[in-house]
């Protein structure tokens, strides 16, 4: 099961080259293999290209960004992208989502979707399409918008994941509320989930956790790609508690979902078709990576498809030498902000102050956060054994989800950790910086504020007003978790 990557804008681009760096640098590691590689990249078939080559796609309307991407230095050298994988211009959105959307939208489709087939005809099989995009700008949040619904149209069938950094919250762009907005309501219309990490809460952990007085974007970037990787990366499937499961493999490849976790293995110890052994570990099983697993678990149901990500620990390298880990002390840290919607360890969660209306209880243990959905994964020495059961508390989830929490491990180190650990919420916390941005771009839009820019390029009053209703729809429905 492959999957291709699109990089879309500056943003998109930034993250997703510091992406492909971390995710190969990580596979370079002892404990994976070549099928592990085959997920994001495949075998250069040109002596002139290195080992391996990424099945992404770079699109901008700008080549600054693609260019800086595809001739930047990289942590790994074992990989690179393809030389027929970009598609830019020399003109940018101006960010204007109206012109990312049907300006530069008509004009670069075709032309990127060529390249977004070719790359698709080099997979054995389609595991899914991962964008990466910004939600503040024109190109990644008005041409990444167009280009969800594109993919959509191309690929029916196909699991997209839309990963979006939403802008802070005091301002990068003047409309960046209009923006965001917009990019949300048309992206849940096409994508199957729909990934939001915000840009202040990744400058908070670069200055807290990393102690960076000053972070620049490689080093969000870094904090970005570190948890999303953490849940990409190989792993095997196993009950709550901490038993290795039978059956049912979350990122599994051939394995029916009709068996429940837990539930006996009917085709035994040898009839995992895609099955392989992981290194030093008699018995247990490792699947590849399958997107449609991953975001049918997290996302079953259609009015719930936002998804927030978070990892532990957050350690500077200076440091790590004298870090102690212990499971314990992990996954208590990791159940306290599944609780409070606190989006980093040693950061407030969401529900004492002004955004307090999907819970007011002052116990930092009380349950503020409900989820529809939590992937779970482990990494690192005796992840197989370690006790997760207290995330199986039922006052986390909703009452109607038969099957809200899958654990994955593997014992593998990620980040030179000993331990390490990444969680992947349909929750509560998701709606929190939308609900801001729509408060904000109300206000404006009763003003009339800036609307002439949009309507110069086909977007009128009514559509704002359809998109302001399908997010008040939207956060109604997440409020409702209660």
């Amino acid at each position: 099961m492959s999957v291709v990557t699109l990089q879309i804008g500056q943003c998109g681009n930034q993250l997703g080259k510091c992406f492909l760096d971390t995710l190969a640098k990580e596979l370079c590691s002892p404990g994976y293999d070549s099928q592990d590689w085959d997920v994001f990249f495949r075998h250069a078939r040109s002596p002139s290209c290195c080992g391996q080559i990424a099945r992404a796609v770079l699109i901008d309307t700008e080549p600054k960004a693609v260019h800086a991407a595809l001739s930047g230095h990289r942590l790994c050298p074992n990989w690179s992208y393809s030389p027929r994988c970009a598609f830019t211009q020399q003109s940018g959105s101006g960010n204007n989502w109206a012109l990312g959307f049907n300006g530069q939208g008509n004009i670069v489709q075709e032309a990127a979707m060529d390249i977004v087939r070719r790359e698709v005809e080099q997979c054995d099989v389609l595991g899914g399409l991962l964008t990466l995009q910004s939600m503040a700008g024109g190109t990644g949040a008005g041409l990444g918008a167009r280009i969800a619904e594109t993919l959509r149209d191309e690929f029916p069938f196909a699991s997209i994941l839309n990963h979006c950094v939403w802008p802070h919250s005091s301002g990068e762009v003047v409309v960046q509320n209009y923006n965001a907005l917009l990019t949300v309501s048309h992206l849940l219309e096409h994508a199957n989930g729909v990934a939001i990490v915000e840009n202040e809460v990744l400058h908070q952990a670069c200055q807290q956790l990393y102690e960076l007085r000053r972070p620049a974007f490689a080093h969000m970037n870094a904090v970005a790609t570190k948890s999303l990787v953490c849940a990409l990366l190989p792993s095997r499937t196993r009950s709550p508690g901490g038993k290795a499961a039978q059956a049912g493999c979350l990122l599994g490849s051939g394995v029916s979902r009709r068996y429940a976790i837990g539930a006996a293995n009917p085709a035994g110890d040898t009839g995992w078709p895609g099955a392989c052994r992981m290194p030093g570990q008699a018995g247990e099983r490792r699947q590849t990576f399958r997107l449609h697993d991953w975001l049918e678990h997290l996302c079953a149901h259609p009015r719930y498809q936002l998804i927030s990500l978070c990892s532990i620990p957050h350690v500077p390298a200076r440091s790590m030498d004298y870090t102690t880990f212990t499971w314990q002390a992990l996954l208590k840290r990791l159940k306290h902000m599944a609780a409070t919607g606190a989006p980093l360890e040693g950061v407030h969660g969401w529900g004492d102050a002004a955004d307090n209306r999907m819970g007011t209880s002052s116990n930092p243990t009380t349950v503020r956060n409900r989820s529809v959905a939590n992937l779970l994964i482990l990494r690192g020495k005796a992840s197989g054994t370690a006790d997760s059961s207290a995330f199986s508390d039922p006052s986390l989830y909703v009452g109607w989800n038969p099957e809200p929490l899958r654990v994955c491990s593997s014992t593998v180190r990620y980040a030179g950790c000993e331990m390490s650990a990444a969680m992947l919420s349909n929750s509560q916390r998701c709606v929190v910086p939308i609900r801001r941005a729509q408060g904000r771009a109300w206000e404006m839009f009763k003003s009339r504020a800036f609307l002439h820019h949009y309507e110069r390029h086909g977007l009128e009053a009514a559509d704002f007003r359809a998109v302001f209703a399908r997010i008040e729809e939207l956060l109604e429905n997440y409020r409702l978790l209660c």
